[in-house]
């Protein structure tokens, strides 16, 4: 398996979005725990310019607590932001820099060892976001994207994959 983290810190500030406190209720019994993920992407609609990121994506750190996830959101190949993800319902999320574009995140799925988090993309006004943006991916024009992604459990915290550590 490829292993490519997504992030080498704790506490990374998420472009779209939140923060896990990392003072926080650790996650209910039987509720995945923070550590290393193999994420997978399945892509069920794409209309956006470059294409999402899609496939096996390695490994990605993940910090959970009592209210839900903090996770990765690779728009393309590179540095991804970082979204928090409540345990029920569904955020609707204004990304940063871009405005008029929305993230839609919902957990699908849930046990002890793995998670799945579907989202919903909606770029519009991308013109604007490409100029004054840091995120990568951007896409050439609105466009929309539905993916799942899928979160297996491969090391809980604490731990070290790859030279990363998590508490």
């Amino acid at each position: 398996m490829k292993y490519s983290l997504f992030a080498s810190a704790v506490v990374v500030a998420a472009a779209c979005g939140g923060e896990m406190d990392d003072g926080a209720a650790t996650p209910a019994s039987g509720d995945p725990p923070s550590g290393f993920y193999a994420l997978t992407i399945v892509t069920t609609d794409d209309t956006c310019t470059p294409a999402r990121a899609t496939g096996d994506r390695g490994t990605a750190l993940v910090m959970a607590d009592a209210n839900g996830v903090n996770v990765p959101i690779p728009f393309v190949d590179g540095g991804p932001p970082r979204q928090d993800v409540p345990w029920a319902g569904t955020t609707l999320n204004d990304l940063a820099d871009c405005p008029g574009t929305t993230l839609g995140l919902s957990i699908v799925h849930r046990s002890s060892d793995a998670f799945a988090v579907d989202v919903t993309e909606r770029w519009r006004g991308v013109a604007a976001c490409a100029s004054s943006s840091s995120l990568l991916g951007v896409p050439s024009d609105e466009c929309t994207a539905t993916r799942r992604f899928e979160f297996t459990l491969v090391d809980a915290c604490p731990a070290t994959v790859d030279g990363a550590s998590c508490p």
